[in-house]
């Protein structure tokens, strides 16, 4: 598989049914299990918890700084102890993470780094991919990010002495059913046949509907309570042990190459909804470092009524996402503690789930619909 310059390279990484796989994939070659910690930001969706649940490990989460949504050097800092084996950084909404800070600190407790990539393949920090920092990182190609095969994920090691590991894994992970990858098929097809911005409202409806039918795969898990506290329920245990089929291998390929020729337009679109929002002085617009180059999956801003603004936004038809709802999207209450999250831990990210709402910014956006959206917000 040639990614063309992306970090989805056959040579250092592997394809695994979803992101949250790829990330337990690198947590079992980093013999993360029972009993151990692994640090994640809380401010994220459930499916980054179920990644690190499923090797038997625990969440601990950590504040995100209110201006770039990722994760604090102090929170992580204070979040450090000998249960601890690795750390999880986040580039949240493909804005790169203070890589210098948060490096700095995991070096010097002698921790690996997993980047979260889910939401970026081509942001850039002083010239260099994310992604390729640390021990490894992990990629989505669910709905919504940057390529989509349905469903799918990717795991890359940066190193050559675990890549043998990670073939080893991924080897010996089942290779879904013919039926289980037509059915991914299906859903690739129908979310890049059905979406564009003027279609969003009822293309999720539609997307919900068919989850709950049981038609398509869901997009989160459920948890279950035994003697050592959470874990998942018997259904979705195998699925961390099923690899990428080859229908969505192949879809990858292709994926790739349109990303590469609608690239242009994303930045047209990043720019010109960056413009609109400043412009407008709207809250919350992303501090990202002058050394980075953030090519952003959407952007956010803060708005003081969360749920008017996303009501105005589906009567009117202007597409707005709501990521994230909580800390661990899009569980809320006492359902975060299933994922071990005591509510209250994260205040940082508590409030701006509370208020964030995003724009588009994808191909497929037209001027119009960062206008309409951009003035919606800005009258919130």
């Amino acid at each position: 598989m040639n990614s063309d310059g992306l970090p989805i390279d056959a040579h250092t990484g592997r394809g695994y049914l979803r992101g949250r796989v790829a990330l337990a994939a690198l947590l079992r070659t980093l013999r993360i299990g029972a009993g151990d910690r692994v640090v994640v930001p809380g401010y994220s969706c459930s499916a980054l918890a179920e990644g690190v649940i499923a090797t038997g490990a625990r969440p601990v989460y950590v504040d995100v700084d209110p201006e770039t949504y990722n994760i604090s050097p102090s929170s992580l800092n204070a979040a450090l102890d000998d249960r601890v084996r690795a750390v999880v950084i986040q580039h949240t909404y493909g804005i790169p993470a203070d890589m210098e800070s948060l490096l700095a600190l995991t070096e010097e407790h002698g921790l690996p780094v997993i980047e979260d990539c889910c939401h970026t393949l081509d942001s850039r920090w002083r010239g260099r991919l994310l992604g390729t920092f640390g021990y490894g990182a992990f990629y989505s190609f669910e709905a919504g990010k940057p390529i989509t095969t349905g469903i799918g994920g990717w795991a890359r090691v940066n190193d050559q002495a675990p890549q043998g590991d990670l073939a080893r894994d991924h080897d010996a992970c089942a290779v879904p059913s013919m039926v289980q990858q037509a059915k991914i098929e299906l859903m690739r097809r129908g979310a890049t046949l059905l979406y564009r911005p003027g279609t969003y409202w009822r293309v999720k409806k539609l997307y919900n509907r068919l989850q709950a039918l049981g038609i398509i795969a869901k997009t989160y898990n459920t948890m279950e309570q035994d003697e050592a506290g959470s874990v998942l329920a018997d259904a979705a245990q195998q699925e961390f042990k099923t690899r990428l089929g080859s229908v969505q291998a192949r879809a990858v390929i292709g994926a790739l190459g349109r990303y590469r020729r609608t690239l242009a337009r994303r930045r047209t679109n990043i720019a010109a909804a960056w413009r609109a929002l400043e412009t407008a002085g709207v809250r919350g617009l992303p501090r990202i470092p002058a050394d980075a180059d953030a090519i952003l999956i959407r952007l956010p801003a803060l708005v003081d009524d969360k749920e008017r603004t996303l009501a105005l936004a589906a009567e009117r038809n202007v597409e707005l996402s709501n990521n994230y709802v909580s800390p661990v999207h899009p569980y809320k209450g006492e359902a975060l503690r299933a994922f071990g999250y005591e509510p209250g831990s994260c205040p940082a990210s508590e409030r701006i789930a509370d208020e964030v709402v995003c724009l588009p910014v994808g191909p497929a956006t037209r001027d119009r619909d960062i206008e309409r959206g951009a003035a919606l917000v800005a009258a919130q």
